[in-house]
């Protein structure tokens, strides 16, 4: 059986994430599992940056106790559990912790270093200087860079001299005597570091053949991948990128600087090295196409692109699980317009508040909520929120809701305000339609493939236009047309991944 080998190279390192792309890879390689076997795959999550061609679970791209790539080892196990193991295919697994104290206590200090970041952010006035150093992916000057290269990059150097015999001595050996092997502590790092100039016969790129597939499906464009992308290549598979959105080329304005960067130079490297590219949309199909024929004319043909839609299994939580009393208090008072999203430039929030601004001048009585987690570039938003005459009254701030309180907010709200000025999907609105709630949303092209009629629609930065939206609403009630259906569908996450895996295999031919 051919392998179709997933690349799971950024999630593995931030199992802590569930925003969308994390939601996206850990769907696709779940239902991948039973999807790719009947196109003649076996579906086998990897690492791959940094040279490395390591094989992973689908357990290890969820958090467990805070302590993300390590398994629960029972203390009776440990004596004989090995730390690094063969998967059924040959390949290295990334490795799991020796010691259950060990998984605990990293889990503690795991924990204690995200609330310090909180903290520091904190005293910091949560300024965008202090939120790039902060958050600075390990790779660029940082505070994780800081910490890395002072704490955890000594400890690990010194660790790899103490077990290089052992590491030496599975290198060499049989992949039927691995089991055997002597336990290693290094726990964070797999337990071979693949070097792709060695002409070593063990190297497991070798396990590669014509026919494979590698699906670039994971966020790895600060993970140096293309090492390992050409000495798979070399060995005869085909390589099939996932595109999520060309937001950091088309809207930097909007993005971190280094990711604007990263994102540019990613795009370059690929050209000759991906076969196909699937988008998550046409729109964003459409961009990719439009941009690699501008940077290199000719190198790509129009079969080489395409598209599949995400999926979106609409879960309902017990209705019995507790909602905190202010969020019905509030929504029982007046009519109230949700935005479910980061709070982030991009997402426009600004033009909603605007409107909603000169609703309540007009007497509307609605209320407006946000709901997430504030993102980078939005102090003055946040003041202006924390400081607004109406905050507490209409206007709200809602973080950290539980499921069962967000679906209290989506079955229990008016309408659903999303007035994004770039996306490349738009899951929310799908998301919101599946919980019976009509749907406001920015006029951008990726809002109309998605949402088609059901839809109402106002100008990006006109905030007028929504304020004359939302009043006709409120005046004249919610057009039949954009109520939504009982028997409403959408693709769930199998249909939507089959979709994907008929994609990938077409353009890997």
């Amino acid at each position: 059986m051919r392998t179709l080998y997933i690349d799971c190279s950024s999630l593995i390192e931030h199992v802590e994430l569930n925003t969308g792309i994390q939601r996206v890879v850990r769907q696709a390689v779940r239902h991948l599992q039973t999807i790719a076997p009947e196109h003649g795959y076996k579906a086998q999550p990897v690492v791959i940056s940094h040279g490395r061609f390591l094989a992973i679970t689908e357990d290890q791209l969820y958090p467990s106790s805070k302590a993300p790539v390590y398994e629960v080892v029972e203390e009776e196990e440990l004596a004989s559990e090995p730390a690094c193991q063969e998967s059924e295919n040959g390949l290295q697994q990334y490795a799991a912790a020796p010691e259950g104290i060990k998984r605990r206590t990293l889990a503690y200090f795991y924990g204690v270093y995200n609330g310090l970041q909180a903290l520091l952010l904190g005293l910091a006035g949560n300024t965008d200087a202090a939120r790039n150093f902060i958050f600075a992916p390990r790779q660029r000057f940082g505070l994780n860079w800081l910490v890395y290269n002072s704490l955890v990059a000594p400890v690990k150097a010194v660790n790899s001299l103490l077990t290089r015999p052992q590491k030496q001595a599975i290198a060499a050996a049989p992949a039927s005597q691995n089991n055997d092997s002597q336990e290693s502590d290094d726990t964070t790092e797999p337990c071979i570091e693949p070097d792709t100039k060695e002409s070593n016969s063990h190297t497991p790129f070798n396990l590669v053949n014509e026919g494979d597939i590698l699906l670039l499906l994971d966020s790895s464009w600060h993970n140096n991948i293309w090492p390992s992308v050409e000495a798979i290549r070399d060995h005869g598979a085909k390589v099939v990128a996932v595109i999520y959105d060309l937001i950091p080329i088309t809207h930097p304005q909007f993005c971190d600087a280094q990711l604007v960067k990263v994102f540019n130079s990613w795009f370059k490297d690929s050209i000759g090295m991906v076969d196909g590219f699937v988008a998550i949309s046409d729109t964003v199909r459409q961009d990719v196409a439009n941009f690699l024929e501008q940077q290199k004319p000719g190198a790509f043909k129009p079969q080489q692109f395409d598209y599949f839609w995400l999926g979106a299994d609409f879960k309902h939580t017990n209705s019995d699980d507790e909602i905190r009393g202010a969020i019905p208090q509030h929504m029982m008072e007046r009519p109230t317009y949700l935005i479910v999203s980061t709070i982030e430039p991009r997402k426009n929030h600004a033009t909603v508040l605007n409107a909603f601004e000169k609703l309540w001048q007009q007497g509307q009585e609605v209320n407006l909520a946000f709901v997430g987690k504030p993102g980078w570039k939005v102090e003055k938003l946040l003041t202006r929120i924390r400081r607004h005459p109406e905050n507490g009254k209409k206007l709200f701030h809602w973080q950290n809701l539980s499921d069962a309180e967000l679906q209290y907010c989506y079955e229990n709200a008016r309408m659903l305000i999303f007035p994004s000025f770039a996306e490349g999907f738009g899951l929310p609105i799908i998301e919101s339609l599946g919980h019976g709630l009509p749907v406001i949303a920015s006029d951008i092209p990726i809002h109309r493939e998605v949402g088609g009629e059901r839809v109402a629609y106002f100008p990006v930065k006109d905030e007028q236009a929504l304020c004359e939206l939302v009043a006709g609403f409120e005046d004249n009630g919610i057009p039949d047309a954009l109520r939504v259906p009982d028997d409403f569908q959408w693709l769930n996450w199998q249909q939507a991944t089959q979709q994907l895996m008929d994609k990938v295999e077409m353009l890997a031919k």
